[in-house]
């Protein structure tokens, strides 16, 4: 967690108490915000606090694909509405971001990648802006 030990104290929410539909808003929040950052004109974007700031957000969105990979491998899954068996909606996600990591990609970028390809692009929903994180 030393990674990431920070990040709460500048206002993001800690998604461990998440439900998945919030972590995946959260998701998508950020990753809103990333790209309107990417659209904004040349000298905002150069902006010393826009650069933390976007740092900050991306950092953020790392911790939430990394958990969106570890409730993969949980055994309490959630039953949505119309289901007759409880469902992991992300071990789609986990499975890609582990061939991704068995290609040579580190982990916290992989999580990023599977989490940005599978459960929002494939999906119909495409970013721009680069979620990850050096």
């Amino acid at each position: 967690m030393g990674f990431f030990s920070n990040i709460f104290s500048h206002g993001f929410d800690d998604p461990k108490p998440m439900t998945n539909d919030h972590l995946i808003s959260a998701i998508a929040g950020q990753a809103d915000w990333l790209d309107k950052m990417i659209k904004s004109p040349f000298q905002s974007q150069q902006s010393p606090s826009i650069i933390n700031l976007a740092l900050k957000r991306r950092n953020y969105v790392a911790q939430l694909c990394q958990e969106v990979v570890e409730r993969a491998y949980q055994k309490k899954v959630d039953i949505y509405p119309g289901a007759t068996n409880p469902i992991n909606v992300f071990s789609e996600t986990a499975e890609y971001a582990k061939q991704l990591e068995n290609s040579g990609v580190i982990e916290k970028s992989a999580n990023v990648q599977a989490v940005k390809k599978i459960l929002f692009a494939n999906n119909g929903v495409t970013y721009l802006a680069d979620w990850t994180v050096e």
